[in-house]
């Protein structure tokens, strides 16, 4: 029998935020979460990992790595030690490579080796994995970010030496993220609520990475990316506005884009509320996002013997939204 969350899980669209719930309740270490023999051997401990975690990063540039986590975040008894994992990770980021290899060595050799079970102190990769689930925080290969702050600026690179004030102000604008998508003008009737389909996908990395984002901003979003008969990967919606989002994406720089058939006619169809959202270097730790509105009418697009839309970057880059409101 399922419980009132697994139904949830069963029949919500978004069940990012049903994750977001159940991952700010779980209690280290305390019952139900833990049985009675665990939460006894860790009586000691009486704090939210997820919950902790995301302060920690919110003062910690917005991101937190695995070593950082393992050495500091992980260790936490209760709320009050926050703090001080803050202040660590802050001196930690300031060490030489040498002297934090030798900090993670001689802990490491401090603690038991012969255990029997793992758990979120343990497992800090798989425990970055399990709260990248939610809607606050994003895993990107060993770092943890926090959604809102994900690719405002790479993760600061380690100092191999003391480090020097940086005079140059601001981010450049290379480094950002492009702002959040701007709604159209209007919607058609149709588009307010989701087109029937069967049942929900989660989508490649690419549309969860745009859809995330576009959640973070306060989009309902829906994937569709594996739903035959249509011609798009996503539907958003906020407020009274809608929209419908292809996801192209490239593990480096892409070149020509595609659309098929059915993503075309869904772009001619609803111009004014299809976007393309064109992803590069995917998998790294700085993914680009571009989108472009409306893509049948500004983009130079030519049709292939194969029925496809290709779109060459010289088109698709220059039309390219810079801001999203």
């Amino acid at each position: 029998m399922l419980t009132a969350r697994g139904l949830a899980l069963a029949n919500e669209q978004d069940t990012a935020a049903v994750f977001e719930d159940a991952l700010r309740e779980i209690r280290f270490c305390r019952e139900p979460w833990y049985t009675p023999k665990r939460a006894d051997e860790y009586s000691d401990f009486d704090i939210h990992p997820y919950e902790a975690s995301l302060r920690v990063m919110r003062d910690s540039e917005g991101w937190i790595d695995r070593d950082e986590y393992e050495l500091f975040v992980s260790r936490l008894r209760n709320a009050d030690e926050i703090p001080w994992a803050v202040d660590c990770v802050g001196k930690f980021r300031l060490l030489e490579e040498r002297h934090r290899s030798l900090l993670l060595e001689d802990v490491r050799h401090q603690l038991p080796s012969d255990k029997t079970y793992q758990n979120w102190r343990d497992m800090s990769l798989h425990t970055f994995s399990l709260f990248s689930l939610g809607t606050s925080a994003l895993r990107v290969n060993r770092e943890l970010r926090l959604l809102d702050r994900a690719f405002l600026q790479p993760a600061a690179p380690r100092p191999t030496r003391t480090p020097v004030a940086d005079k140059t102000p601001g981010i450049h604008s290379s480094e950002r993220l492009p702002m959040p998508l701007r709604p159209p003008p209007t919607t058609p009737p149709e588009l307010v609520t989701p087109p029937v389909a069967p049942m929900a996908n989660s989508g490649t990395d690419a549309e969860l990475l745009v859809g995330k984002m576009l959640e973070a901003d306060g989009w309902r979003v829906v994937y569709y990316s594996h739903r035959r008969g249509f011609g798009f990967d996503i539907w958003a919606q906020r407020a009274e506005q809608a929209v419908l989002i292809e996801v192209k994406s490239a593990v480096k720089s892409a070149s020509t884009v595609t659309l098929t058939r059915l993503e075309y006619e869904a772009a001619q169809q609803y111009p004014a509320n299809y976007i393309l959202a064109i992803v590069e270097k995917l998998g790294t730790s700085a993914p680009v996002i571009h989108y472009v509105s409306n893509p049948t009418a500004v983009l130079a697009i030519n049709e292939s013997v194969s029925t496809e839309y290709r779109i060459a970057r010289s088109s698709w880059e220059p039309a390219a939204a810079s801001k999203l409101a």
